[in-house]
């Protein structure tokens, strides 16, 4: 238990640089991202500027670049840059039953939670509209303050950022790839652009001859759709029922807001349902804000 103890108490050490307070106005912990930016939950950030307190206690101000509430994630630029990195496990190492650290500053000191990998899952939606391509839980909950810091392996490498305002009852931390992902689309736009059709859809049971056809039992049923929007313009109507988008299965909504992610600008070929025939129509996407 000794050598347990102290490997963790290094780990702690070799990460602790990389963890930084926000307040913004919320106290919270943010995690290193680059030289300059610091990567934290979105829920705590509540305007455009922040404070950032260093691991040695200096404090910087930053500013908010942007949000992403479907992911909650947000990217804060700090004045003056000089700052240290958190560095990332090997995704395909972290396995179930593994002891992890959540470490959080909401206060001067770096705090540690131990916790064990409870669940890893893909292709996960989230309240918000998004669909994470991969998402770490742990077996216990976050302590106060620690939302947005970084869930570390034994080593002090993270495993990913932490989160308790994504998924309804669990805390989560968002892996590196996730995290890219959206840094980028902050980072260059101020917002994660999502691909939009314009319509509204409702999970509809496809007609038993149609569903034989396919080998699928239910699709998208369209019941609105937004004048002058990518849909009108390609010529979906009421009724129509998606089951596809580019050669995916469409079984309800979800299938379509994952569909359409980081597909801004682009035609997609939709498969529909229409009085009982199958037809394919290209819609070409526009970017929207989640």
């Amino acid at each position: 238990m000794l050598e347990l103890g102290d490997s963790l108490a290094v780990a702690v050490e070799r990460a602790s640089a990389s963890v930084v307070q926000v307040v913004s106005p919320r106290r919270a912990s943010g995690t290193v991202w680059s030289d300059d930016l610091v990567v934290t939950a979105a829920h705590v950030v509540r305007r455009d500027d922040a404070r950032v307190r260093l691991h040695d206690g200096t404090e910087r101000a930053a500013q908010v670049i942007g949000g992403d509430p479907a992911t909650d994630v947000a990217v804060l630029r700090v004045d003056g840059g000089g700052l240290t990195p958190i560095t990332f496990a090997d995704a395909s190492a972290v396995k179930v039953g593994h002891l992890a650290l959540a470490l959080g500053r909401p206060g001067r000191s770096v705090r540690a939670s131990l916790r064990m990998i409870g669940v890893i899952g893909t292709d996960v939606p989230t309240r918000a509209g998004a669909r994470l391509s991969r998402w770490i839980e742990s077996d216990r909950a976050l302590p106060a303050g620690f939302s947005g810091g970084p869930l570390v392996d034994v080593t002090g490498a993270a495993i990913g950022m932490s989160t308790d305002g994504l998924v309804r009852g669990a805390d989560l931390a968002l892996a590196k790839e996730e995290l890219a992902r959206v840094v980028d689309e902050i980072a260059a736009h101020g917002q994660v652009r999502r691909g939009w059709l314009g319509v509204a859809v409702h999970p509809v049971r496809l007609p038993d001859v149609v569903g034989a056809e396919i080998q699928q039992r239910s699709g998208a049923l369209i019941v609105a759709v937004e004048p002058k929007s990518p849909a009108d313009v390609a010529g979906l109507v009421l009724g129509d029922v998606i089951w596809a988008i580019e050669g995916a299965k469409v079984r309800g909504p979800e299938d379509v807001i994952g569909a359409l992610r980081s597909r801004v600008d682009q035609s997609l070929r939709v498969s529909i349902v229409r009085a009982g025939k199958l037809e394919d129509r290209t819609v070409t996407t526009v970017a929207r804000a989640a």
